[in-house]
């Protein structure tokens, strides 16, 4: 019987993950097929995601962990994920390197794909699918409400990505490969969640903390990079319908 729940179990995370790599494969379509989709474009999908994806790391997964292991360690949590994206980004690479994909400064080489971008872009769908499951561990409503996050992230990630990867001289079969192996890194995560929820004790909330961290680096870094190239007004309305979405689903949602 637990071999057979544990079987659906894997079935139902590993479903999520691919319903989140679809996603991102269709912004990733998008890019090749609509060859120059314009910034301006790409830019209201980057801020609308990072209205969602701060919408749902203060509205749900703070509150969420504060449940499950108190305040004082949900709050270190969420700053320890922050600070590590931080880090990662400051020191290696840009931890999302569709967030500033549209204020990319070709002649710079602000973004160029290498080894360093698909690391990062891996890392980063890889914690995508670790909240992917550590959400649906906790509850049926954070679950829903991580995926949906996740998903309007990816929309644009995929786009960015396969941009990215023709302008560095790939075939769109290549680029819709590339962004296609970075983002089965995504099922990978999910995966290792469900290993993570395993563990007894409170390493559960303490993981949820720190990946609802890094959707708050990321929320805040996206709109931050955009608002260097483009105009801010814009990008405060695009995230506060974002935000405001997600605060409609939380509200609508059931446990």
């Amino acid at each position: 019987m637990k071999h057979t729940f544990l079987i659906h179990a894997a079935d139902m995370i590993l479903l999520r993950a691919g319903l989140a790599i679809g996603v991102a494969m269709l912004g990733a379509l998008a890019a090749v097929i609509i060859r120059g989709i314009s910034h301006r474009t790409q830019c209201a999908l980057i801020s609308l995601a990072a209205g969602v994806l701060l919408g749902v790391g203060i509205i749900d997964l703070l509150p969420e962990t504060r449940e499950l292991v108190g305040l004082p360690i949900a709050i270190l949590s969420l700053a320890f994920g922050a600070l590590l994206f931080f880090l990662i980004g400051k020191y290696l690479y840009f931890t999302c390197p569709a967030c500033s994909a549209t204020a990319a400064d070709e002649k710079k080489g602000f973004l160029q794909l290498g080894w360093l971008l698909i690391a990062a872009g891996a890392l980063h769908a890889l914690t995508d699918g670790i909240a992917i499951t550590l959400g649906a561990e906790v509850s049926r409503k954070i679950g829903l409400l991580v995926l949906g996050a996740v998903a309007a992230h990816k929309l644009p990630e995929g786009m960015a990505l396969a941009a990215i990867a023709m302008q560095a001289g790939y075939s769109r079969r290549k680029a819709l490969l590339l962004t296609l192996a970075m983002e089965l890194a995504t099922a990978a995560g999910s995966s290792l969640g469900l290993l993570a929820a395993g563990i007894p004790g409170q390493w559960v909330g303490i993981a949820l903390g720190v990946a609802g961290g890094s959707f708050l680096y990321i929320g805040a870094f996206a709109l931050a990079a955009e608002s260097k190239e483009h105009e801010k007004t814009s990008i405060a309305v695009w995230s506060m319908i974002g935000f405001l979405i997600l605060a409609l689903l939380s509200s609508l949602v059931p446990e």
